[in-house]
């Protein structure tokens, strides 16, 4: 699946979600979510911008690969693809036994609302990275569709992030430490 994204960061949530509701999106869900990030020992996904991901809600369980990631100026795109997993702690130790190592953990609240053809992501980060603040995830089947969600929403193209959960984490660790 090809996947379409940005982030808008330091978000009001009420005003947001106020915003949402006059547009007429859609909750689809709020769920609370445990993720681990895996790499090669040689950090090699990193090094070329790649994700694995385990993922889980509690409940059910989902493994990502994120590959041929492409930044713009204001929209990342990537190729993703997920299966689900029977077994958050099982597909945790395969991954390890084949070599993989966790780098890096969090736990993270987001609540999903769906806007025309897009998904609006409201999402806090809960434990260790509280710190940083709420942000919104835009994500559509185009750029086009990320642009016009977020244009409708009332964001500007200039507040638009072509990050990664590593760029997020990063920027606001770095500014918490100035």
């Amino acid at each position: 699946m090809y996947e379409v994204e940005c982030k808008v960061l330091g978000i009001d949530r009420k005003e947001t979600v106020r915003r949402l509701h006059k547009l007429g999106a859609v909750k689809a869900s709020s769920q609370k979510l445990t993720s681990i990030i895996f790499d090669t020992p040689g950090r090699d996904f990193k090094k070329c911008g790649w994700l694995l991901r385990l993922r889980t809600d509690g409940k059910a369980a989902t493994l990502t690969m994120k590959t041929s990631v492409r930044k713009g100026r204001h929209i990342k795109t990537a190729e993703e693809n997920e299966i689900t997993v029977a077994d958050f702690k099982c597909a945790k130790r395969v991954l390890e036994d084949m070599g993989f190592e966790a780098v890096g953990s969090f736990v993270m609240q987001r609540v999903t609302y769906t806007l025309g053809n897009a998904k609006v992501e409201i999402c806090r980060y809960l434990g260790k990275y509280s710190f940083i603040p709420d942000f919104i995830e835009i994500e559509g089947p185009s750029v086009v569709a990320v642009q016009s969600a977020a244009k409708r929403l009332g964001y500007a193209s200039s507040s638009l992030k072509p990050w990664s959960v590593h760029d997020l984490i990063s920027y606001y660790t770095k500014r918490q430490k100035s």
